[in-house]
């Protein structure tokens, strides 16, 4: 979990049930500690429901802040045409978008409930 919203606008709801999601550059036997993904990349990152946690095997084990290794979350445009695209650093509502940013960087992703577990599964059979 990387990101909860604290501002509701169109694009980004502000509930208990959605969160910013992200995949770390992390791999192990052992469920995830705090130490054991200190220094992990972020990988990619997505909308996505509390459910998301259950449905693939989860559990919410523990807290470590981003900023323990300088993570933030990545910087993305709200969707590609038609009216005011908006740019965005995870949940958090920058500006409106250059048109060079709306053509250049990522779009919003919101993730299904078994998603994350299925893009983790193609890093590691890609590796």
């Amino acid at each position: 979990m990387l990101q909860i919203a604290v501002e509701q606008d169109e694009y980004v709801p502000n509930t208990s049930r959605v969160f910013l999601a992200g995949l770390l550059d992390w791999s192990g036997d052992e469920r995830p500690t705090g130490e054991a993904i200190a220094g992990a990349g972020l990988l990619d990152q997505g909308k996505a429901h509390v459910k998301t946690v259950t449905a693939t095997g989860g559990a919410i084990l523990g807290h470590r802040p981003l900023e323990d290794d300088q993570l933030r979350p990545f910087t993305w445009v709200t969707h590609r045409g038609g009216g005011t695209v908006h740019l965005y650093e995870g949940l958090s509502r920058l500006r409106a978008a250059s048109d060079d940013e709306r053509d250049s960087m990522p779009a919003m992703a919101t993730w299904g409930h078994t998603f994350i577990q299925a893009l983790a599964n193609r890093r590691l059979a890609d590796h």
